[in-house]
């Protein structure tokens, strides 16, 4: 059964798998252009939202081309709607779907009419489908993840004992 409290990234993390959906790499494409819905950016805020998603979240449109304002308001709209949806797979949902999506992928079963009730099951398969937006997101937050696991050891020197095959880092000189 679909459980997203098992689901857990923090805001850089979540922040990077939207920029690996919407512009190609976790670093993301501050200049990406959607050639049919003129979305824009890391995160493509399509033009019909724009002054508002931006303005709302304290920054002047203007600025949108630079990366610092398009983290900024991403920031933003990411925390407001996990405020409101409470997980990172609803956040998803609203910024690919919309809010209004995301609110019916919260209960647990969905009238439809006509035809059967969306269930929670359905609804975890929607997400978790490899083909699915929400599940590339979580593809690119756990890469994120990972590479921030992964320690740096740029500066530093390996010194190895031959014996035991063993190693360890020291800085260098």
């Amino acid at each position: 059964m679909y459980n997203p409290d098992k689901i857990l990234y923090t805001l850089d993390e979540y922040l990077a798998g939207l920029r690996y959906v919407e512009s190609g790499s976790i670093q993301g494409d501050y200049e990406a252009v959607n050639e049919t819905s003129g979305a824009y950016g890391a995160y493509q805020i399509t033009p019909k939202y724009m002054d508002y998603i931006v303005s709302t979240a304290g920054f002047d449109p203007a600025d949108i081309s630079d990366p610092t304002v398009q983290d900024g308001v991403a920031e933003y709209w990411a925390r407001k709607q996990f405020e409101e949806f409470g997980n990172w797979d609803l956040v998803g949902v609203a910024w690919h779907a919309g809010s209004s999506n995301a609110r019916l992928a919260s209960i647990e079963t969905v009238p439809c009419s006509p035809g059967p009730a969306v269930t929670v099951d359905m609804i975890e398969s929607a997400i978790t489908g490899e083909s699915n937006y929400v599940f590339k997101v979580r593809k690119g937050a756990q890469e994120r993840r990972e590479l921030q696991a992964t320690p740096d050891y740029s500066g530093l020197d390996t010194v190895s004992f031959p014996a035991t095959g063993d190693f360890y880092l020291q800085p260098m000189i």
